[in-house]
């Protein structure tokens, strides 16, 4: 998935499930990554507007993607990925480099209205032309995942941070609950604050970290998938907390699209946000300000 991982956890056969948890993730990638060609997303888009059958994590990522889309209408929007590739995010981020031109022309993005999804039989079919780009949930998909088998293992309490976006499950050491720090988007490697947090996804999202220049334009991994360009957005980074993982990164992606911050970290009742804009204002939801330890 194009990033780091980081595992913690504490209990029982602690190296046991730090290595379990090393091959799941490894799995993960292989079925997800669309720079993988071996990989299940990038069989979709090669048999696009035909019927595959997948895996069943597979099956699950696409399915949640369509219903991300559906709930946050189209903020989300997983058939982003041709317009990815035409604004020159087409191979491993730590492989690009600066380029003359782009490598395509962009635009809006398809939707997923055109997706077909056969639940008893594991079939997906998008429609021909689709690209799908599983970035803006997959990571938190994959925390949930992986934490939850951990849990199933026996572990007392663990942390499955990737790439940011991470789940908490179990006993933590801070009262039962896990610190979890939050880095300021304007000054990577600076904290912006700490939460206290128990059973719960977090996911961050910035326009400032996966920057890449074409033709003298600056350009980040946020597509707005309404026109198929990188998001010109009012804030530099966004932080959730949710139930899940995969829900906290969609909305995530969902507060930077939204021309109102002050308003969309408040949207969400169930989740709790923090946004902040370049100019080092902070937009922060109730909730949130309840979990700071």
């Amino acid at each position: 998935m194009g990033t780091d991982a980081h595992v913690v956890v504490h209990g029982h056969d602690a190296q046991e499930a730090l290595d379990a948890a090393r091959r799941r993730i490894d799995a993960l990638e292989r079925l997800w990554s669309r720079f993988r060609p071996d990989s299940e997303i990038s069989r979709l888009a090669e048999r696009s507007g035909a019927r595959c059958i997948v895996s069943d994590e597979t099956f699950l990522l696409i399915e949640r993607s369509v219903a991300a889309w559906q709930a946050t209408a189209g903020c989300y929007d997983p058939t982003v990925g041709a317009a990815m590739i035409a604004n020159g995010y087409d191979r491993d981020f730590g492989q690009l480099g600066a380029r003359r031109r782009l490598s395509g022309e962009s635009s809006s993005a398809p939707g997923c209205g055109g997706v077909v999804l056969d639940p008893d039989r594991a079939i997906v079919k998008v429609p021909r032309g689709v690209r799908l780009d599983p970035g803006g949930i997959a990571k938190g998909l994959a925390a949930d995942l992986v934490s939850a088998e951990l849990a199933a293992a026996g572990v007392d309490g663990v942390v499955v941070n990737i790439g940011g976006d991470l789940r908490v499950r179990g006993e933590g050491p801070d009262d039962g609950r896990w610190p979890i720090a939050i880095e300021d988007p304007r000054h990577p490697g600076d904290e912006l604050l700490t939460l206290a947090v128990a059973d719960a996804g977090v996911a961050s999202s910035s326009v400032l970290r996966r920057r890449w220049h074409v033709g003298g334009d600056v350009h980040h991994h946020v597509v707005d998938p309404r026109t198929g360009r990188s998001a010109d957005t009012d804030l530099t980074g966004v932080t959730t907390i949710a139930a899940d993982a995969w829900w906290a990164e969609v909305v995530a992606t969902e507060i930077l699209l939204d021309r109102d911050p002050a308003a969309a970290v408040l949207r969400r009742s169930e989740v709790a946000a923090i946004g902040v804009e370049p100019d080092g204002t902070v937009h922060v939801s109730p909730s949130l300000e309840a979990m700071v330890a």
